[in-house]
């Protein structure tokens, strides 16, 4: 576990401070650990889930995209990310395909919007932009069918062969509490949750 505390709302389980090679003009990542109440398509679960996701940092480590993160995740929009950064004032999301495929044109449309809603004010007068993208860790997934967008200042196969090495190592996403059953923490689902139900 990382000893870097980025939030009181999820914890770093890996910490990059700054880029350790050139790739990507300073491309460099943390991994951050969050409870989620929804499965990768924002459907409520019964228990929650631990959900791994990368924060993609370019080299001047702008740590304003932690508040987003933080009004993403309890705005409940959180849990279909793996990847997320910003760079030139433009928030990249990429998305698990099981949530694109699951929510139609509108629903991922809304979706973005919401995200865009968030992002409409960081710290003052900047405003930060909304693109998205989708990621797979499957072998047949292509650059193509990606579509990456700003995330990181690279082509589209050395981007997904760095999230695809990320992944390898985190095995990025949503899991089941392996040791602990969520009953045994007591959890008790945000406010916003009610709506689901």
């Amino acid at each position: 576990m990382s000893s870097t505390r980025y939030s009181n709302y999820f914890s770093c389980l890996y910490d990059e401070q700054h880029p350790v090679n050139n790739f990507g003009q300073g491309a460099h990542y943390s991994v951050m650990r969050a409870l989620e109440w929804l499965d990768v398509c924002r459907d409520p679960l019964t228990h929650a889930q631990v959900h791994d996701f990368a924060v993609i940092w370019d080299k001047d480590h702008d740590t304003r995209i932690i508040r987003v993160l933080e009004r993403i995740l309890v705005a409940g929009l959180l849990s279909p990310v793996r990847f997320i950064g910003e760079r030139g004032a433009v928030l990249t999301v990429i998305v698990a395909p099981q949530f694109r495929l699951h929510a139609n044109e509108t629903g991922f449309k809304n979706y973005l919007g919401e995200l865009q809603d968030i992002c409409r004010r960081v710290d003052g007068e900047e405003f930060w932009a909304v693109s998205a993208g989708m990621f797979d860790s499957s072998p047949n997934w292509t650059p193509e069918q990606a579509g990456l967008g700003e995330l990181i200042e690279a082509d589209v196969c050395s981007t997904l062969a760095y999230l695809r090495g990320i992944d390898t190592v985190w095995q990025i996403g949503a899991k089941a509490f392996s040791r602990i059953s969520a009953k045994e923490f007591m959890l008790t689902p945000p406010p916003w949750f009610a709506r689901y139900r």
